[in-house]
């Protein structure tokens, strides 16, 4: 990336709107850079929260959404951070605050870009497929959740986002 790029990976709290604090505190400290936001799995649940509330561009890595709230009892309970091993509970409070922040369809279609793998063991690919349709995407056979061979997808993420020769 020929571009003076500031990559800022939080590690992020477990309680929905102790996230949107973090990240609403992150935009306000970088206001007048240009932000974009990638976001995997959950990640990407969030992400989609602050494209439409900020009108930035996005990149949807093998993405959380309306499966979410199929079958709640799922989603409730002792979990683990897959990669931090930090043990984790999801409360009814946190369920029901994650779906105050469901972003249904996007405004701006255009500015999401969608990595998707059709072997994704958590999470089924073609709902985002039809969520948002009209979003440019890159739909790979196979896969993980994990999004198996990210960096061979790093040059369309950097043509989308159009940070290439910049700086």
């Amino acid at each position: 990336i020929d571009a003076d790029v500031d990559f800022i990976v939080p590690a992020l709290p477990v309680h929905t709107y102790d996230v949107i604090a973090q990240i609403e505190s992150l935009i306000k400290t970088h206001k007048h850079d240009r932000l974009v936001m990638l976001g995997s799995s959950l990640g990407g649940f969030f992400a989609a929260y602050f494209a439409e509330r900020y009108g930035i561009h996005i990149v949807l890595i093998n993405p959380a959404f309306d499966e979410l709230f199929d079958e709640p009892y799922d989603l409730l309970g002792e979990h683990k951070n897959r990669h931090t091993g930090e043990n984790f509970h999801i409360t009814p409070k946190d369920y029901e605050e994650l779906r105050t922040l469901f972003v249904p369809t996007l405004k701006h279609p255009d500015r999401a870009l969608l990595l998707l793998q059709t072997g994704d063991e958590v999470l089924n690919y073609r709902r985002v497929l039809a969520r948002y349709p009209d979003s440019p995407k890159i739909v790979q056979v196979g896969g993980s959740h994990r999004f198996d061979n990210f960096a061979g997808v790093l040059d369309e993420i950097v043509q989308f986002l159009d940070l290439a020769g910049k700086g």
